[in-house]
């Protein structure tokens, strides 16, 4: 098991208030910039395109994870992360789709 993935497990398990992904990266870049913000159904899109690999792919997955198993938030990053709210990127939570 990896750490990100261990990371969202116990975020989701405490319904964290928010789970932080703290990289050497200021976020998620997709087509040369670093997005605010992604919704969490875009990421599998991202990684099958390549445009997140490797241990950028395991961080969006886990932040997915996380989200499903009930944190409430999720951000990627580097250490502004620690001291910025609106630092990094947001990983958003699919929409709840009314019964």
């Amino acid at each position: 098991m990896n750490a990100d993935d261990a990371a969202a497990a116990v975020a989701g398990a405490l319904r964290a208030a928010e789970l932080l992904f703290v990289s050497d990266v200021p976020g998620v870049e997709v087509d040369g910039a670093i997005r605010p913000a992604l919704e969490a159904g875009d990421v599998e899109t991202l990684v099958e395109l390549g445009m997140a690999t490797d241990g950028m792919a395991a961080k969006l997955r886990a932040a997915t994870a996380a989200l499903r198993a009930g944190a409430r938030a999720v951000r990627i990053g580097d250490l502004h992360l620690l001291e910025d709210a609106g630092a990094g990127t947001r990983i958003l939570a699919p929409a709840v789709q009314p019964a």
